[in-house]
């Protein structure tokens, strides 16, 4: 009877050692700390001082990247980056390197030029030549040119500069000289003639 009791007891510390070793050994479940990955914007477009105040990662003060540099005009804008769009990157641990470029033509601007610019565009200026005052203050107006006469108001152009032909910005001035011609002086010393004979 002893030696059963004996036995049962050695079977029971069996048992409990084997279920002690089985807690011991169980396997823990381990916990990992979730890596934050961001989306990269698309800077195409917008200027390096921009990109440089949009290097936040969004909700936070940390920064996007760790370092950025470009290549390309200082006044430019982003035509490509590295990495692209989309990619998603650990906050503060990658470099951005953009490539800037001359700051494309908007559609208003492109109208702007075809539509309203070409009256502002540089002009020929017309000749003047033997033509009244008035004749050349119409020519000139059409041709969005500022008229500055001088001489005898009576008189036609004799002289004008820049010359007939010049290629000149809308607005800019022509000094016009008015003259009266030899031919008209003839007829006017014939006419003055005339009168003192017939005293």
């Amino acid at each position: 009877m002893v030696r059963a009791l004996s036995v049962m007891a050695l079977w029971l510390g069996i048992v409990r050692l084997y279920a002690a070793l089985g807690q011991t050994t169980e396997r823990q479940p381990t916990y990992m700390a979730e890596v934050l990955t961001v989306p990269v914007p698309d800077y195409k477009g917008r200027t390096l001082a921009q990109v440089q105040a949009a290097n936040v990662v969004p909700g936070t003060k940390g920064k996007l990247f760790a370092d950025i540099s470009s290549q390309g005009p200082a006044d430019g804008v982003v035509v490509q980056q590295t990495p692209a769009a989309g990619t998603t990157v650990v906050p503060g641990e990658f470099r951005l390197a953009l490539t800037l470029g001359p700051i494309p033509q908007s559609t208003l601007s492109k109208v702007w030029q075809q539509v309203v610019a070409p009256p502002l565009q540089r002009t020929v200026v017309p000749d003047l030549t033997a033509k009244t005052r008035s004749e050349a203050s119409g020519a000139l107006d059409r041709a969005h040119r500022k008229a500055s006469f001088s001489g005898d108001a009576t008189g036609v152009v004799a002289q004008q500069s820049p010359a007939a032909g010049t290629s000149v910005m809308p607005g800019s001035a022509v000094s016009v000289t008015l003259a009266v011609p030899p031919s008209w002086c003839r007829r006017c010393s014939a006419r003055r003639d005339r009168k003192l004979r017939a005293f």
